[in-house]
């Protein structure tokens, strides 16, 4: 056991190689940390490193997936990481890896980075959050493609954090979106987050009835800058869902891609919205310049209030906290009777009931 956290460490002394029966390394909170020795392999007994809050690390040793027992590789935090290294697939026993990062930081030319995402999908035992950064650089063709499915043998994870991050170099949309239904998050995900998304199409696993099919255990949903949507998936299909937040989605235009006149017909019973959101408890909204309204309307021809709309919401009972801000076209009458906290940026009140 090795506890060097926040311990001002700028490098490594080549003697720690020599511990061979170390179990556990923690640098933490190094922030001057920026290279680790190459000769890492020699702790071969290593069945923790925690690097977490190691900011300025650039690199991981390129031999670290010869530590055939390690379990635990925090690097949550360490967001200077250019690329991961080669051959992660042998790490069978790792259970805790909160970051992945896809591409190479430090390349000027476009990496495929399909073989990283095959090798993310060999560990299979990962638990707990996971966060993925593709960086600029990275493309994903079709044809090198073998079978996706990246987080779908992950049954043990909880949180899936996926973020593109643009420059001047940014991955295609297409390629984006192909990405995207290759990941195929495992059902028992509990958190989905996406940011910088520029795909125009969801994938299939979260179009309409295919949400609630695939992750039918989602409690919180997390969209922000998704700029290539106007509405969003059968959301009110999600029978578990309490936390909702959407950010900065400049084109959408409704969250749901369902008329209220088909919610309210004779076919589909008003109280089926009232029964689906019956959870809900934190509901986010901001920046949202183009928000029309809760649910498309067939035609844009509006429900009669008292007949649609006020009935249609009064699906929120368990909502406590509502958050409106800067969304200036948004018409929508929301009743949620038991709520605690609101708070609004712009003329929303009479909105409210």
């Amino acid at each position: 056991f090795r506890s060097l956290s926040y311990g001002g460490i700028g490098s490594l002394p080549s003697e720690l190689v020599k511990l061979m029966h170390l179990r556990y390394l923690d640098l933490s909170g190094n922030v001057m940390l920026q290279l680790l020795p190459n000769s890492f392999s020699k702790l071969h007994n290593l069945q923790t490193l925690s690097l977490r809050n190691c900011y300025n690390l650039k690199k991981l040793p390129e031999d670290l997936p010869e530590l055939a027992k390690l379990r635990i590789l925090d690097i949550e935090g360490c967001w200077a990481l250019n690329s991961m290294p080669k051959g992660l697939r042998k790490l069978t026993s790792l259970h805790k890896m909160p970051l992945f990062v896809a591409g190479d930081r430090n390349s000027s030319s476009k990496r495929s980075i399909v073989n990283q995402m095959e090798e993310l999908k060999a560990l299979a035992n990962l638990k707990g959050s996971l966060y993925i950064r593709i960086h600029e650089n990275a493309t994903y063709a079709k044809e090198n493609v073998k079978e996706g499915g990246y987080i779908s043998n992950k049954e043990h994870l909880n949180c899936l954090n996926l973020r593109f991050v643009h420059g001047l170099n940014k991955m295609r949309k297409d390629e984006e979106e192909l990405l995207l239904q290759d990941l195929q998050p495992h059902c028992n995900l509990r958190d989905l987050r996406l940011s910088y998304y520029g795909g125009m199409t969801m994938p299939s696993w979260a179009k309409e009835d295919s949400l609630a099919t695939f992750l039918p255990n989602l409690v919180q949903l997390v969209l922000y800058e998704c700029s290539g949507w106007q509405h969003l998936s059968s959301l009110r299909k999600l029978r578990n869902l309490k936390f909702l937040e959407i950010k900065r989605l400049c084109d959408l235009e409704y969250i749901e891609n369902t008329s209220g006149k088909a919610i309210i017909s004779d076919d589909v019973p008003t109280l089926e919205w009232v029964v689906s959101f019956a959870n809900l408890q934190q509901v986010t909204l901001i920046d949202l310049d183009k928000l029309k309204g809760w649910w498309r309307d067939d035609d844009d021809d509006n429900l009669d209030i008292n007949q649609g709309q006020q009935h249609l919401l009064t699906s929120l009972p368990s909502l406590v906290r509502l958050t409106i801000q800067r969304c200036p076209n948004f018409a929508c009458v929301i009743t949620c009777p038991n709520v605690e906290e609101l708070l609004f940026y712009g003329k929303l009140s009479e909105r409210l009931r």
